[in-house]
């Protein structure tokens, strides 16, 4: 859901409630000003309407003791790592892994270079 301003024919401004989950309906109408003052007043109403009317649509992390002791722990693991390493193959351009998949003929017409 989501709030949406919509102009009149006769200039004044509607601000209407939009859901889309199953197609384009108007689920509330929270009034016509004449205004765009007015308009982003209703607007505000308007998400404060989305946030309370149907439940619990979004979910607070921010005061959340929860988040707050992941943080802490995230801290902690992050503090105890001394150096990161990369283990892999230091060539991936064997002779025969070259010549199979043709890079050989690329490289000496300068599409690729070998390191």
């Amino acid at each position: 859901m989501f709030p949406r301003k919509k102009k009149n024919k006769t200039g004044s401004i509607s601000v209407v409630v939009i859901d889309k989950s199953n197609g384009y309906k108007e689920v509330k109408n929270l009034g016509v000003v004449k205004t765009v003052e007015e308009a982003d007043l209703l607007m505000t109403k308007a998400r404060q309407w989305i946030r309370t009317a149907h439940g619990q649509r979004e979910i607070d992390f921010v005061g959340s003791s929860v988040m707050q002791s992941e943080r802490l722990e995230v801290e902690r693991v992050m503090s105890n790592i001394s150096s990161v390493v990369l283990n892999g193959p230091r060539r991936t351009h064997q002779e025969g892994a070259v010549h199979r998949h043709g890079l050989d003929t690329l490289a000496r017409e300068g599409c690729w270079r070998l390191p």
